[in-house]
This record gives structure tokens, sequence and C-alpha cells, in this order.
């Protein structure tokens, strides 16, 4: 236990010490008070939690979580340094899922951070607020995390392929953008892509779905993301020290 918690504390400081994360990280959490000063600019009230979401989740979201993916399980062999790693005296696996776990609660800090920037927003710049509202706020970036976690989950697939930085970055833009555009020229293809429903917070809110489709679709990221991070860690286990 002590070696998994030194591996965890290791992995975080990997993710701390990278500026160009913790950069975008910042730059992420302050979309809402940029939204909130175009708003005031322009006259006109808007509802920053929907705004900010639809802004990010698109492209700017992935792009972080694949950059989180590809310095947690990428950068090290790019550098050599992963020798290192796999030769310490804890389990392969450990070191994988510690990664996982530090990707999972950085990626669940930048939703927090987002919602509780647009909650600042709305108190001081609206003075608009509800304890209801607040929690189905909060409700809305809880579930946005569960189809991050597949993304992230799948760039770790990738990345135990692609030894370059550039290449899983690439590779899992273009998978993600493919998965994107699939559903538009094939509709069934759609039903049974994560991708298809990156925005399924929109179905918690004003008139959610039936409890039983919105289980269906987070069966869809539990089976998906299990895939992933099986193979993934089949891969990592099988990986050669040279």
């Amino acid at each position: 236990m002590n070696r998994w918690q030194a591996s965890l504390t290791n992995e975080l400081q990997i993710l701390l010490y990278r500026r160009k994360i913790m950069l975008l990280f910042l730059l992420i959490s302050l979309l809402p008070v940029v939204f909130t000063l175009i708003s005031n600019a322009i006259g006109s009230i808007i509802d920053l939690h929907t705004i900010t979401l639809s802004f990010v989740m698109p492209f700017l979201l992935p792009c972080y979580i694949f950059m989180i993916a590809t310095e947690l399980f990428v950068s090290e062999i790019e550098t050599g340094t992963i020798k290192l790693a796999l030769t310490r005296p804890i389990a392969r696996w450990k070191i994988y899922t510690s990664k996982i776990i530090v990707a999972s609660i950085v990626i669940f800090a930048l939703l927090l951070t987002i919602w509780f920037m647009s909650f600042l927003m709305n108190l001081f710049g609206y003075n608009t607020w509800s304890a209801k509202g607040l929690i189905e706020e909060l409700v809305i970036y809880v579930v946005t995390f569960f189809p991050m976690f597949v993304l992230f989950m799948l760039s770790v697939w990738i990345g135990q392929m692609v030894h370059s930085i550039t290449g899983s970055m690439v590779i899992s833009l273009l998978l993600y953008a493919l998965f994107k555009v699939v559903p538009i020229f094939i509709p069934l293809l759609g039903n049974f892509l994560f991708t298809n429903y990156m925005d399924w917070y929109t179905l918690w809110v004003n008139n959610p779905l039936p409890w039983s489709q919105l289980f269906s679709i987070a069966s869809m990221f539990l089976a998906s993301g299990a895939i992933f991070g099986v193979v993934g860690l089949f891969l990592f286990e099988q990986k050669e020290i040279n």
C-alpha cells in the first residue's frame, strides 16, 4: 500500500510540474469569468454552465485529456525514463492504475473548478442562485466526468502502441474526430459509440430521460472504459524494457 501511495504521489507530481497542463487547467477554469464579462459588456444574461460546457466539450476538454494521457503514459517512453518506472519494486498494474487514478482526480477537479467558478460568477455577476439549482448544476458536472474518463482511457490505449507524444496526440484527436463524424453518415452506428453521448449531461436537465435510458448510456460508458482499460493494461504489462 505504501508503494502504491508513493506511486500515486509521483504521478501527481508529474502532472503538477507540467506547466502546460497547469496553465491549460487555469485557462479553462477562468472561462466562466470571460463569458460573464462578455455577457455584461453586451448587456445580456446567459446560462454560464450550459455555455461553458458547450464551449469546452467539443474540443478543449478532449485536448486537455489527451495531453494528460500522453504526459503520464507516453512522455516516459519518449524520454527513456520508463525503464526507471517499470523497474521499481511495485507491480505494473499498480503503476498503471495509479496513473489512471491521478488523471481522474485532475479531470474531476477541473470540472468541479468550472462548476465553482460558474457559481461564483452567477452569485456576484448576476446575483442569482438557488440551492436546488446549485445541486442540479453540480450533477451536470459530475455526469460529464464519465464520458471524459472513457475518452481518457481511449487515449491511454493509443499511448501503449504509439511511442511519440505528438503521434499519440494526433492519433487520439483523429480517432475522436472520426468517432464524431461517423454517426453523421451512419446514424445506426452512432448508437454504439460513446462519443455520440459526450453531451449526455443535457439529458439530465429540464426534461430528463427515463432512468432506464440513462442507465443504458451509463452502461455503454462503463463497457467502453473497461475495454480500453483492460486492453491498455495488457499492453502495459507486456511492455519491454530496453
